[in-house]
């Protein structure tokens, strides 16, 4: 029987998934004018060829997931649990995305029929909003992490030699730490490079080149809110050698810090004016549809921009053509990188 529960979560694993992908389409659509990435007429949308298409994909995504579930399932009820490798969730993690993509990708060519022909058009924005203030908070966020790993160098011998920094889901200990340089100061670190990593892609989304300028440095001071909201749960985490808490504590301040996040979306959302069917939103933008590929990978040698509104969901992507969007990727790569290595 607990062989098969554990093969039941391994496989439940596999839906959050499938919910983004079958709310992709929908995904933040603040511009009517957009479907699977491509423009089309304000009227086709609502037409129900338009919603066919919409049915068809998610009805093939359900499918999909659905096969891949039931095989890695199979599998999992027929091997012992000591032989389940760890690389099978993964990859089917990675078949469920490769084949979600190319379902949309197809959907998207189907689209292109009815694709509309706009004008375009990107107006200078006249409106200055200050971004130093809110990239000094976010800067002075490390701060906390850093008083933090002070005063437990000052209460060094009043750490013990091995201390607990995991539960699983029964409340027992599934990760110890000690008292070591990499056991206590660890999650401080790693918190360090997570701020710092936050600051300078705010100076980034703060300064390159692209439309909508203005929307996107409002949303620094939720950002900066943020910053110092996880300085707090790295602070909290650090101090564990410690602390000696309860695993229902850690579970409740845990659903406490979610809460805080998602609320900090919401601020973020409506202080940029990226609420989804945001009145400020025009129903089409400012790039060709040519450009972009699957709706969702931007490549635009002649556009000086580096970032452009996303045709789907909230926020901003990237114009793989310009040198400093490979530089942001190839940082965030490394970081990864480190963050793995730690």
């Amino acid at each position: 029987m607990m062989m098969k529960t554990q093969a039941g979560s391994y496989v439940l694993q596999l839906l959050p998934l499938l919910f983004l992908a079958v709310a992709l389409p929908w995904y933040g659509r603040s511009r009517s004018g957009v479907l699977f990435g491509v423009t089309v007429p304000l009227e086709f949308a609502v037409t129900s060829e338009a919603i066919g298409m919409l049915r068809r994909y998610r009805y093939s995504v359900f499918v999909v997931t659905l096969t891949i579930a039931a095989g890695v399932g199979a599998y999992l009820w027929l091997t012992p649990a000591s032989s389940w490798p760890g690389w099978l969730l993964p990859a089917a993690e990675l078949l469920e995305i490769v084949s979600t993509f190319l379902l949309w990708r197809r959907q998207a060519n189907a689209v292109r029929i009815h694709a509309a022909k706009v004008p375009l058009e990107r107006h200078t924005e006249l409106m200055q909003v200050n971004t130093s203030l809110p990239i000094a908070v976010m800067a002075c966020s490390l701060l906390p992490l850093a008083g933090t790993a002070l005063w437990l160098r000052l209460h060094w011998n009043q750490i013990p030699q091995k201390f607990a920094l995991h539960w699983n889901a029964m409340g027992a200990v599934d990760r110890w730490g000690t008292r070591s340089f990499e056991g206590v100061y660890g999650t401080l670190i790693a918190g360090a490079m997570t701020l710092l990593m936050l600051t300078l892609g705010a100076m980034f989304i703060a300064r390159v080149s692209g439309p909508l300028r203005s929307q996107r440095r409002r949303a620094l001071v939720p950002m900066a809110a943020t910053s110092w909201l996880l300085a707090g749960v790295f602070c909290f985490l650090g101090l564990r050698p410690v602390l000696r808490l309860a695993p229902h504590v850690m579970t409740i301040a845990g659903a406490m810090y979610g809460l805080a996040i998602f609320a900090l979306v919401l601020w973020q959302l409506k202080r940029s004016e990226l609420a989804p069917f945001s009145k400020s939103e025009a129903p089409y933008d400012s790039t060709p549809d040519s450009k972009w590929h699957a709706g969702i990978i931007y490549f635009n040698a002649a556009d000086a921009a580096v970032l452009v509104p996303k045709r789907f969901g909230w926020g901003w992507t990237l114009n793989f053509a310009r040198p400093a969007a490979w530089m942001f990727v190839g940082a965030t790569l490394l970081f990864l990188l480190a963050m793995r290595l730690l």
